[in-house]
Order: structure tokens, then sequence, then C-alpha cells
């Protein structure tokens, strides 16, 4: 959601909001739901993508918007206002539900992303949480450099290059 500073507006960058199927794991936390009988992976324009479970996002200098889709297992781009004054989301790290990764040198798998953030160079750092790593890429998505070890759950992590973790689309 994009909030106008003056605090009086509310309107949808990205993402279509489409939980018409909701199963609540336990009836008193709604915050432990899952959406059913959709596909949660969907890029192109703005209002027609799907994110699942989105949490941290960072803005470049550029006006790019930067969002962990954890539940994707990747970091999607909203780009900024095109001719027609639509916006597009598209896969910025990780790989696509096809097994093929956003930048020819990305070779791992992102597994839950859960943070993004970005320097004054426009660098893009991410806490890959299920591989136990900090990556930093480029402004255009290279992988310049990451921090940590490999994850201690290998199998975890070939479920995540497979798409097969809870919540991939595979």
């Amino acid at each position: 959601r994009q909030i106008s500073p003056d605090l009086s507006t509310v309107t949808t960058l990205a993402g279509n909001g489409d939980i018409e199927d909701i199963y609540v794991d336990n009836e008193d936390i709604l915050e432990n739901f899952y959406i059913t009988g959709h596909d949660c992976d969907v890029d192109g324009m703005a209002v027609e993508a799907r994110f699942n479970k989105p949490h941290g996002l960072a803005v470049t200098s550029q006006g790019r918007v930067l969002v962990a889709d954890t539940g994707n297992h990747k970091i999607r781009q909203i780009g900024k206002k095109g001719l027609l004054g639509l916006r597009t989301v598209r896969i910025f790290a990780g790989f696509t539900k096809y097994g093929i990764p956003a930048h020819p040198n990305q070779t791992e798998a992102l597994a839950y992303p859960m943070s993004v953030a970005v320097d004054t160079d426009d660098n893009v750092y991410v806490a890959d949480t299920f591989c136990c790593k900090i990556r930093k890429y480029s402004p255009s998505g290279e992988e310049l450099a990451h921090w940590g070890k490999t994850a201690k759950n290998e199998e975890i992590y070939e479920q995540a290059i497979l798409g097969e973790l809870p919540g991939q689309d595979g």
C-alpha cells in the first residue's frame, strides 16, 4: 500500500489483494493464514501481480520499490510509472517458478528472504533467512557478494532450488 504524505489517501501500489479462499490455521490468530487455490507468484502489470507473504521493502534512488516476497523466495521489483501511468512487477533476485535465475550470475536460490535494504549507490542487500546469508546485488541484479554459511539444513536448500518449499508455487 502507498500512503500519501498527509495520510489522507491509501492506494494499492502493486498486487490485487485476491484472497477469496482463506484457510486460517488458528481461529483466534488471523496472522497465520494461507491463500489456497491461487497462483501467488504473478509478475507483469502491478494491478495483476500477486505476492506470497511480502515482508520488507526498500526504495531505490530511482524510485523502484524492492519487496522481499518471502513466500515466493525472491525479491520482486515494482517499477516506476510508465508512459501510461502504469507500473510493472518483475523478479529482481531469486529464481522463477520454472527454476530460471533472474540474473545470469545468480547461482543460488533464495530461501524465505525477510528483509531488503538499498545503499546510497543503489546496491541491494537481502537477508536470505533460511540460507543464513546476507547477499549484495548490483542495481541491475547481479550478485556481487554474500556473507554467511550455506544453510545448515541442506534439504531445505535443495527444496528452495527445486521450488518445493511450502508456499512456493514450484
